[in-house]
């Protein structure tokens, strides 16, 4: 016979039953039924964009010279243009060489000689037996390896051409297609998110340069198809000026010309993310007595890429890039090109902003050479021959895989005043680094001094010996290798 339980004892029981229960949760961590799925996502592939000229048998015409076609049994007779006649260009073909959709145009420009002739010459194109006007015309291929039917190009030299073109002549005309994409190929909504798509814009003469940077719009290309072109109009924001390569395009900044800058001074970027491509770039008459340069950077995003720079002078205050006027995060970028002829290379007189250096060869006095801010500069793969020299950059700077030599001024010295962080680099046997302040870390991994690897221990014989710069890098921590040296 079981024993009752007394009432009183066994509520106490449970609440204090229940009371553990609750602080056992208290202390516990709720765990869900989970469980997790995932698929694959094919790959990412950017597409290609590639068009080609070419001949009935399919040969690139690329470099190629087409002359034009006489009426048959004349073929010996001398070409020569006057009013009312008319000249054909053998038959050429459009290729799509990429796997995108593609619209394209074609235009004819001179490169060399009496360019004017070109205007007294009205161009067709006849593709598929039908005659359009060649700046109206626009055609387009979809899929890769597509080719467009015969084009024939045709000059008609107007009856209205007057005596002043008589006995002029062009040379090195170019037949250039421009190519862009196509609205074809859908994304996840449409296929219109590339519909605006734009064209490079060829100009050949002083006065088409002039105009057309005067409407150009940000996202425009201008190419330059004349051997040389002034630089003397204000290149809107956004807009790119590129070149045909710099053993094929100048473009002069010519000192005398006063009508962006003080006499003797260069050319102003004065709107953002501009870019100048593909080219020489001259600086003449570069004289003022002030701080002057060839190209002088006003304004965040500029780029330089695949250019020579040369002209500029000897004076003190002469460089051929002069940075002013960024601010904190506003960038300037040059790439894949070759600085002389100037007393600086790139100097920086502005308070702010971060420089990007990549692939580029300055030879001159001061390859680099800036003041204290909010700064920062970034070389890579590069050749600084001369002295390099910058302030209390915030940034700091860094240099990757960069040969440091001696100009043709005869200098070969880095002096920093900030961190400097030496990656992959390489000393001459007449380099030397010395230090314009205490208080800052130099970093270098892996570089090499005379062909012998730098250590902790051989780092003095890349070291400066003379006052101020000797104590001044005993006041620094530097590194090699993750090795501190003690001077």
């Amino acid at each position: 016979m079981m024993k009752s339980r007394n009432p009183k004892r066994t509520l106490l029981m449970s609440v204090m039953s229940l009371l553990l229960c609750v602080a056992m949760l208290i202390g516990a961590t709720f765990a869900w039924f989970t469980d997790n799925a995932s698929t694959n996502v094919n790959s990412i592939e950017a597409g290609t964009l590639n068009v080609e000229l070419v001949n009935k048998e399919g040969d690139s015409l690329v470099g190629k010279t087409l002359d034009f076609v006489k009426a048959e049994g004349s073929e010996e007779e001398t070409i020569l243009w006057e009013p009312g006649v008319t000249y054909n260009l053998p038959e050429v073909y459009v290729k799509n060489n990429g796997n995108l959709a593609l619209k394209y145009k074609l235009a004819v420009s001179g490169i060399d000689g009496d360019a004017k002739l070109l205007e007294a010459i009205d161009w067709k194109i006849t593709v598929g037996g039908e005659e359009t006007d060649l700046t109206d015309f626009e055609g387009h291929l979809s899929a890769a390896g597509q080719s467009t039917e015969a084009i024939v190009l045709s000059g008609h030299m107007k009856e209205s051409a007057g005596n002043e073109y008589q006995g002029l002549t062009v040379s090195g005309i170019a037949i250039t297609v421009m190519a862009t994409q196509y609205a074809e190929e859908h994304d996840s909504k449409d296929n219109q998110y590339d519909a605006e798509a734009k064209y490079t814009t060829l100009v050949g003469s002083q006065t088409e340069f002039r105009d057309v940077l005067t409407q150009a719009q940000a996202g425009d290309t201008l190419e330059i198809t004349a051997s040389e072109m002034s630089l003397t109009e204000i290149i809107p924001e956004g807009v790119m000026i590129t070149g045909r390569g710099t053993g094929v395009t100048k473009l002069i900044v010519d000192g005398d010309d006063t009508t962006l800058s003080a006499a003797g001074d260069g050319y102003k970027v004065t709107n953002k993310n501009v870019t100048i491509s593909n080219m020489t770039i001259s600086g003449q008459n570069i004289t003022a007595s002030g701080f002057n340069s060839v190209i002088n950077i006003e304004a965040d995003g500029a780029e330089i890429r695949n250019a020579v720079i040369t002209g500029g002078s000897s004076g003190i205050n002469n460089s051929s890039i002069l940075v002013e006027k960024l601010a904190a995060g506003e960038t300037f970028k040059i790439s894949n090109s070759t600085i002389s002829g100037a007393y600086r290379g790139i100097y920086s007189q502005s308070k702010g902003g971060d420089i990007y250096v990549n692939n580029c060869d300055i030879d001159a006095v001061y390859t680099f050479n800036a003041g204290s801010g909010d700064l920062g500069l970034y070389v890579k793969d590069s050749k600084l021959l001369g002295w390099t020299s910058y302030g209390e950059m915030a940034n700091g700077a860094y240099f990757d895989n960069t040969e440091f030599g001696k100009g043709t001024a005869g200098y070969d010295f880095l002096r920093p005043y900030c961190d400097t962080t030496l990656t992959n680099c390489t000393f001459d046997g007449d380099f030397r680094m010395g230090a314009g302040a205490t208080g800052f870390t130099i970093t270098i991994n892996n570089c090499y001094f005379n062909g012998t690897k730098l250590t902790a221990s051989n780092i003095t014989s890349m070291l400066d010996d003379t006052e101020p710069d000797t104590e001044n890098l005993k006041g620094c921590t530097i590194i090699i290798d993750g090795v501190t040296a003690k001077l």
